[in-house]
């Protein structure tokens, strides 16, 4: 008889056979929980670096000198101590499930693991409102073939942008890129000046030779780029070089910071000539008399005119000199006649004055005396001082950033003037700080005041009830906007572009910023964000 086996398994009711541990419901939301948790610390982390090597170089904080990106340093410490417990945790959820070896312990490990993937989008979410928005670059414009030619001035059209070179002017679709057109000045001249804005969709420039006389103006359609009409103007007395504030669309006429033909010339310029915008027929000429010269033009239509005041013999022989004096005139743009005339004050021998803007009319008035003044003053229509602000006279603690882009024909200024306001960057005499500031021109007094800490300005812009200011700190430029009437703060966007030069004009029209910049040869000559 056969011997017979018996195992003690099957002696045992099926209902007692010893069985693995059941999975507990707790446990598997628990790891599933740690999964997601460790997906958003590793996505946290990832973003967090990623955003320090592309916006900081690598380096930031106070050791580097260079600001860390936005949320950066709450976003790396906090998901770094969140991995230490979310590891261990997940790898036990996993590894312990996998050691049950039945199919139910494989799902939930695999479920587990994917849970990591799970917190990748919560992380995105997480980090974009800890960092803020980040500004698409819709397009920019090819780099310029040759670093000579700089950047000279911009307008901002309708649904267009324009960029001007000393040899040409080319116009481009705001939302697209596309070149709508190209004007080539004639070789071999250069452009010399151009005006300060447009009217009716056409804009004035100027161009001459290299050395010689800013003397040939054209009015542009803008539209087209097709010149309207062209006027070369008398040698004599025309400035050489950049003109600025030489050509004007002033009250619906084209003037010209020039003397007509039939003037007596004396040398500089000798008075104005305004022609039909569109068809460039003489208006009506205006010459100035003894030794006095138009040193710009602007506005409905507004002169600062220098005049030189010569002592006499006698006067000399006791020590007088020379003076100075200027005078701002407001003339009717359809004869050019006087309307009021206000002398520009000032008690040093001699003084800088320019318009920082026509509309309102703001000058800028400094004397040339080791203690001179540094003055804003602010007229109304008629031409009587409202206000009067200090630029940074001597010994004062703070100085406003007044300043314009070198040699360009058409300034890049570092302020912006609208709604009865201006807004400009003041310095601290003594330390770092840097602010934005907003002054009544109606009385003078700060309205508003926001810090820029380490940011470094680079432009302003007005649209709407908002300026918009673009900031520089480390490698990164952000696009901040502040509510003009009370200074209010909000972060529009991180620009991911390259290093703008400081020369850079701002646009915005319609949710799109355009930057414009002086050195297109190194950076984009143009960029559209949004």
């Amino acid at each position: 008889m056969a011997e017979e086996h018996w195992l003690i398994a099957d002696t045992i009711p099926p209902q007692y056979t010893p069985q693995g541990r059941r999975l507990s419901t707790r446990g598997v939301i628990a790891g599933l929980v740690a999964a997601v948790l460790l997906g958003i610390a590793l996505t946290l982390q990832w973003r967090g670096w990623g955003a320090v090597a592309s916006e900081s170089g690598g380096r930031c904080g106070g050791r580097y000198g260079r600001s860390c990106p936005q949320g950066s340093t709450a976003i790396l410490v906090l998901s770094m101590l969140a991995l230490f417990p979310l590891i261990p945790l997940t790898l036990v959820a996993i590894f312990g499930r996998l050691r049950r070896r039945d199919a139910v312990g494989r799902i939930v490990a695999v479920l587990t693991l994917a849970a990591i993937a799970v917190g990748v989008w919560p992380g995105n979410v997480i980090y974009g409102w800890a960092h803020g928005p980040v500004l698409t670059t819709v397009w920019t414009a090819p780099p310029e073939p040759d670093s000579r030619l700089s950047g000279q001035g911009s307008w901002l059209l309708p649904g267009a942008v324009v960029r001007a070179r000393p040899d040409r002017l080319v116009s481009y679709d705001l939302a697209t890129g596309r070149i709508r057109f190209t004007y080539t000045v004639p070789d071999p001249q250069l452009l010399c000046a151009m005006s300060r804005t447009t009217a009716a969709g056409v804009g004035l420039i100027a161009y001459g030779s290299e050395s010689g006389p800013c003397r040939h103006v054209v009015a542009l359609d803008l539209a087209s780029g097709r010149e309207l009409w062209h006027q070369d103007l008398p040698e004599e007395g025309m400035p050489t070089g950049t003109a600025k504030d030489f050509v004007s669309v002033s009250g619906g006429v084209a003037v010209v910071a020039a003397a007509a033909t039939t003037a007596r010339s004396l040398g500089g310029r000798q008075g104005l000539q305004a022609f039909d915008l569109r068809t460039g027929a003489a208006r009506w000429h205006r010459e100035l008399g003894g030794t006095c010269t138009v040193q710009a033009v602007g506005g409905q239509v507004t002169a600062i005119v220098e005049c030189v005041t010569t002592p006499s013999a006698t006067s000399v022989a006791s020590g007088a000199s020379s003076r100075i004096t200027y005078a701002v005139h407001g003339l009717d743009p359809a004869t050019g006649r006087d309307v009021w005339q206000t002398p520009v004050p000032y008690q040093a021998a001699n003084a800088n004055v320019d318009a920082l803007s026509y509309d309102p009319l703001v000058l800028h008035v400094r004397e040339t005396t080791t203690r001179g003044t540094d003055r804003l003053l602010s007229l109304d229509p008629t031409g009587h001082i409202k206000a009067s602000i200090d630029a940074g006279s001597a010994g004062s603690s703070a100085t406003l950033d007044m300043s314009t882009g070198g040699s360009a024909v058409l300034p890049t200024p570092s302020y912006a003037i609208t709604h009865d306001l201006l807004l400009v960057q003041s310095r601290a005499a003594v330390g770092y700080r840097r602010a934005i500031e907003a002054y009544a021109l109606a009385d003078g007094h700060r309205v508003w005041s926001h810090s820029l800490g380490h940011d470094s300005l680079q432009a302003l812009t007005v649209d709407g009830d908002r300026l918009i200011a673009l900031t520089e700190t480390g490698f990164k430029e952000t696009l901040t906007s502040y509510r003009i009437s009370d200074g209010a703060r909000r972060t529009i966007g991180l620009v991911r572009l390259d290093l703008f030069t400081a020369q850079a004009s701002l646009f915005s029209q319609n949710g799109t910023y355009a930057i414009v910049d002086s050195n297109g040869n190194t950076y984009p000559p143009i960029a559209a964000l949004r």
